[in-house]
């Protein structure tokens, strides 16, 4: 299934690799797999302008027609999200006009990420849903 992600970092590492100054998430527990219109951490630059990690739902709405249309759009053309893997890049995406910080979507090298967990059995039935 697409978008599902793992979070193996502790909610610290997060913190300091994108240098938030605020956590708004509580005692944030391992997130083995992320699912779509699920909560998962976040961090933004909030309205009062502090750079936070908190909760929102994310990834395709979870209607069954916007997954049918999601699933069939993504075997149409290429979706991926933006990666940053160096801190300069999670900078940039922070406080950069959008011209500039769009172009962190690009391809990773190969190797680059890892998979951590497998789970047909609840992707399909994701999927179902």
């Amino acid at each position: 299934m697409c978008n599902l992600y793992s979070i193996t970092k502790g909610q610290r590492a997060i913190i300091e690799s994108t240098r938030a100054m605020g956590d708004t998430t509580g005692n944030l527990p391992p997130m083995p797999g992320v699912f779509p219109d699920y909560l998962a951490p976040i961090v933004r630059n909030a309205p009062d302008g502090v750079r936070e990690m908190t909760k929102a739902r994310w990834g395709m709405p979870s209607s069954q027609l916007a997954l049918m249309q999601g699933h069939q759009e993504a075997r149409d053309k290429t979706q991926a999200p933006v990666i940053l893997t160096k801190p300069e890049d999670i900078e940039t995406w922070m406080t950069a006009p959008a011209e500039e910080a769009v172009k962190l979507h690009r391809p990773l090298p190969d190797r680059v990420l890892e998979i951590v967990a497998r789970d047909a059995k609840k992707e399909e039935t994701l999927l179902e849903a």
